[in-house]
């Protein structure tokens, strides 16, 4: 393999973001001198263009423009390897994608695909998706066609383990995304955020970090009520604890017009941060001392479990209901405290024009939450370490903020738990794999 190399990454859909936060870690990974340029969509456009050392284009629905970018990428540059990031996407949205396979067929270089939530496999020497995945997308649209191309599966391990592996494995490698960098910087990383904010030692940096895609599709579906009312629960809970003063980071989000927090003996101020750069996002991750999302395949738990800071993922359980009469009705399997209640109608009222329930079952908002039984609030393993909290419960939220906040034995035990989880011995880095696949 040659010592430096030129590479380009190219993601395929409009509608993916998570693979891009892989990018600087790829980078890493690669020698000094290499070359690296990406096709990247509009949502994922800002973060990619705040990496060191990658050249960015952009992708849109014009697919002329497209092919034309990448033909003279192709041609001027002469990339070495083809990294795709979603490829997933060919199978699962086809009619929803910028960059289609069948430009690969003649480039005769290596292509590798990133499989990041491990949905496809090799059968009979053709990737495929995997069989019983139930994609409701997929429901109504032709199927596509067989991939003419065959490229590397690159499996990031954490979230996927060889237990999760199926199908044919000759063209399978786990992937190592821990950014090791990151562990190394964490500190000076967390000093230059505290610094910033002039923070006393005793004080608490808490983040919000929400996922731009489920924002995005929150808006297309009227549903941004729960986006608008999570600010004022999760001052709730602070505010729950007075004896310590909290400096809340809200990342996605963009401010109200009116100043926030305008009371002078409250424990918390509050900052915005409209999107994720490299920089501020490892500096708001090393910097925390407790992260919330709404994802729980977001790649901001594998960093905050590199960083050894808790994340909590901010679920619900309540359900709003159609009665044969045409009325609805609200159930919960709890009795939320007074405030929190007029939170839930809030997130009703803001819901109103949607055209599906404006509030249901969820863990990835706003993605209705479909399987049988709700999860339990407390420490979940599902790839990812994370604490799950029934967002307006406050008798099982209030505990398990408690322990992430002041508990330093369970924070040791949880660093230790995920400290093992991330010691990965069968992963490789992208220089490795790409050796493996040049000695093939």
């Amino acid at each position: 393999m040659k010592k430096e190399l030129t590479i380009l990454f190219v993601q395929m859909a409009e509608d993916s973001f998570d693979e891009v936060l892989l990018l600087p870690r790829f980078i890493a990974q690669m020698p000094v001198n290499s070359r690296f340029y990406g096709l990247v969509n509009s949502i994922s456009s800002s973060f990619a263009a705040s990496i060191s050392g990658l050249s960015v284009s952009l992708m849109t629905e014009n697919q002329d423009n497209n092919l034309h970018d990448f033909q003279v990428i192709f041609k001027h540059k002469k990339p070495d390897v083809i990294i795709l990031l979603d490829l997933h996407k060919y199978f699962v949205t086809p009619a929803d994608i910028n960059f289609l396979p069948i430009w690969l067929d003649d480039p005769e270089v290596p292509i590798l695909a990133v499989d990041y939530f491990n949905l496809l496999e090799y059968h009979g020497g053709v990737l495929q998706l995997k069989a019983g995945i139930d994609l409701p997308a997929l429901k109504d649209l032709a199927r596509p066609e067989p991939l003419s191309i065959q490229p590397f599966l690159l499996k990031p391990s954490p979230p996927i383990f060889p237990s999760d592996l199926k199908g044919e494995q000759e063209k399978v490698f786990l992937w190592n995304p821990v950014d090791t960098n990151f562990k190394v910087s964490q500190e000076s990383h967390r000093e230059q955020l505290r610094k910033s904010f002039q923070l006393k030692e005793e004080d608490k940096i808490v983040t919000v970090v929400i996922d731009p895609l489920l924002f995005m599709k929150s808006i297309e579906v009227s549903l941004l009520g729960f986006f608008m009312v999570l600010i004022e629960v999760v001052i709730y809970y602070l505010r729950g604890f007075p004896q310590t003063r909290f400096h809340l980071l809200l990342v996605g989000l963009f401010p109200p017009r009116e100043e926030t927090n305008k009371i002078p003996d409250v424990n918390l101020d509050v900052t915005f941060f409209s999107h994720l750069t490299e920089d501020n996002y490892l500096t708001l991750l090393a910097g925390s001392d407790m992260v919330f999302t709404n994802s729980d395949h977001s790649l901001v738990l594998l960093d905050t479990m590199v960083a050894g800071v808790p994340a909590v993922v901010m679920a619900n359980s309540i359900i709003q209901e159609l009665n044969e009469d045409q009325t609805r009705t609200v159930r919960s399997y709890f009795q939320p405290a007074p405030v929190l209640y007029d939170f839930v109608h809030l997130m009703l009222d803001l819901n109103q024009w949607t055209a599906f329930l404006p509030i249901f079952q969820f863990v990835n908002y706003p993605a209705a939450y479909s399987e049988i039984g709700f999860p339990e609030p407390g420490l979940h393993f599902q790839g990812f370490m994370y604490h799950l909290i029934d967002t307006f419960d406050d008798l099982s939220t209030d505990p398990i903020l408690e322990k992430l906040l002041y508990d330093q034995e369970y924070l040791k035990n949880y660093r230790n738990m995920a400290q093992k989880i991330l010691n990965d011995e069968q992963s490789l880095f992208l220089s490795q794999i790409l050796a493996r696949i040049t000695e093939k």
